[in-house]
């Protein structure tokens, strides 16, 4: 466990917060409104790294010139059950909003689409999209490509993508079926809140510089 004391903030007081600090970095409102949900949606299910971490992620995007404020993500190809949207630097979380927004309506029609999107930054958590789908009574799959976020065994260089899986569908008279996960078992991400927090990793997959076993603990 964390040695630092847990502080607790009303999900729904922080939610508001992202929207203002998004507007007021210069997000029109719908692209605001995205991001704060996905943002919140991440604090909502527990994951730091894409909750609040989503946030600081797009905030040093912002800062190095490699998001666009400006623009707005476009639909450059598509047909009846299928689009193609490109992000432009935008934000993941509003470009996939729309991608999915979009396959909604054409599912409606057709029974079945499919949504792709290129060229955004980070999307957080990919429940964020598939419970748009959820709202409208429809089962969803959704997934992407990662730069590489970890190493493969007995490898030193991050060389495998660390892509998220999401799939959810309506319960029926009983609950929701959700799988939200990660196609890895631990990223820097993971090692970095460890470290910091005192705690250790989930599975023994570091290898300690000393005794050249694996061990769970990320501290130097």
């Amino acid at each position: 466990m964390s040695e630092l004391e847990t502080r607790q903030e009303n999900a729904d007081f922080l939610e508001h917060v992202y929207f203002e600090l998004w507007q007021a970095a210069g997000a029109s409102e719908e692209h605001a409104r995205a991001v704060a949900r996905g943002v919140s949606l991440g604090d909502r299910m527990g994951k730091l790294t894409q909750g609040m971490g989503v946030l600081d992620a797009i905030f040093y995007s912002l800062e190095a010139g490699c998001l666009d404020m400006n623009v707005v993500p476009q639909i450059v190809d598509e047909g009846p059950t299928w689009a193609l949207y490109d992000g432009g630097t935008s934000t993941g979380c509003w470009t996939l909003e729309m991608a999915t927004k979009t396959a909604i309506e054409k599912a409606r029609e057709y029974g079945i689409a499919i949504a792709m999107d290129c060229n955004h930054n980070d999307a957080g958590s990919f429940y964020t999209y598939t419970s748009l789908a959820i709202e409208q009574d429809m089962m969803a799959i959704a997934t992407n490509s990662s730069v590489p976020l970890t190493a493969p065994w007995a490898g030193r260089e991050n060389k495998i993508s660390g892509a998220p899986f999401s799939a959810a569908t309506p319960g029926g008279e009983e609950y929701l079926l959700v799988a939200d996960i990660a196609c890895i078992e631990v990223n820097d991400g993971n090692w970095s809140e460890a470290a910091y927090n005192g705690t250790r990793l989930p599975v023994k997959c570091m290898v300690d510089p000393d005794t050249f076993e694996l061990t769970d603990d990320p501290a130097p």
